[in-house]
């Protein structure tokens, strides 16, 4: 039984990939429909073959609402496999760097990069993103990961580049960020303002719609941002890590929080991220917590409210240290509905 059930998963994805390759011709121009081999490296061929893979994926994620059994097993298998296919791309499109550019400046005698994509869909002003790859990551990879620049087109998204930082599970150095005010003569948090003075004079930034998200390392430093540059910022997205002690007890401004955590082998300990979640629950003056909608792959959701419109939204999922691949949705999702006050 089991194997007819993946026999007719296999049929559905084919069905699906062929349905989408339809989509993609219909959307190109006579023209273009006659050399679609050749036009496969264009972005915009890319893009749209993305949005169809997205549109297949989101019709099997509203299928499984109502699905029992082996059928909610089968349309679970599909849903993977689409994913493993959006994965691969959204690598297409960042290594043809479709829309992205390198953007450079030299800071507190660093030579410092990020990879920025403009926005690509009109809008009066934009929304900013700044995205932080961790420890031991690079901008070109975390673009791949994260990928918000394929979820929010009117958006601005820069994934910064981090230089060799000595931890204590890292003493040789990896790229990364400063966890601490102060540490490394705060040579990422100047990287920040000079990324931000630069974007604001290049394109016309929505300075209500600014927002700050990373993995591990850079969600601690994304955390030291909302602690140290928190009147920029809209709302926050950390995955895989938590407020360093040094800034818990710091007055920090209210802004609404998205949490993901692991809870398999590799992960911090639980204390230690309730710990952050009680601190942020109390910057935002949050109620008790609620159920909210669980994103496939992961396990549970709290939504503790805010009667100020800053809440913490923590998702959890058995996995390890890990960025999960619905995370970047969950997080897009998350800052649109929020804008600073």
């Amino acid at each position: 039984m089991k194997s007819k059930s993946k026999e007719t998963s296999k049929r559905h994805l084919r069905s699906l990939m062929t349905a989408v390759a339809i989509v993609v011709v219909s959307l190109l121009s006579p023209a273009d429909r006659s050399s679609a081999a050749e036009a496969h490296s264009n972005c915009a061929t890319l893009e749209n073959q993305l949005k169809g893979l997205e549109a297949g994926q989101a019709r099997l994620q509203k299928a499984m609402q109502n699905a029992a059994g082996e059928e909610k097993e089968s349309l679970l298998q599909q849903i993977r496999d689409l994913e493993s296919e959006i994965r691969r791309k959204q690598i297409e499109i960042n290594q043809n760097r479709c829309h992205g550019e390198v953007m450079t400046w030299n800071v507190a005698g660093f030579p410092r990069s990020a990879l920025v994509f403009p926005p690509i869909a009109r809008a009066a002003k934009h929304p900013l993103i700044f995205a932080w790859h961790g420890h031991g990551g690079k901008m070109d990879s975390v673009a791949e990961s994260m990928h918000f620049q394929s979820l929010w087109p009117e958006a601005i998204i820069v994934y910064p580049q981090g230089l060799d930082t000595k931890t204590n599970n890292d003493p040789n150095g990896g790229l990364g960020w400063q966890k601490e005010k102060g540490d490394d003569n705060d040579r990422d948090l100047k990287l920040f303002d000079a990324i931000l003075a630069t974007l604001r004079q290049k394109y016309s930034v929505d300075d209500t719609r600014i927002y700050t998200t990373g993995f591990s390392n850079g969600t601690g430093f994304s955390y030291l941002l909302w602690v140290e540059r928190g009147e920029v910022f809209a709302a926050i997205g950390a995955v895989a890590g938590v407020i360093a002690d040094s800034e818990q007890q710091k007055p920090t401004k209210p802004r609404a929080l998205i949490a993901i955590f692991g809870t398999g082998t590799g992960t911090a300990d639980e204390d230690i991220k309730e710990k952050t979640i009680r601190r942020a629950r109390e910057i935002n003056a949050t109620g008790p917590g609620q159920h909210c909608a669980i994103p496939i792959g992961a396990d549970h959701c709290t939504l503790f409210p805010s009667t100020i419109q800053t809440p913490v939204r923590k998702i959890t999922h058995s996995g390890g240290h890990e960025y999960p691949a619905w995370a970047p949705d969950e997080i897009v999702k998350f800052f649109k509905n929020h804008q600073r006050p």
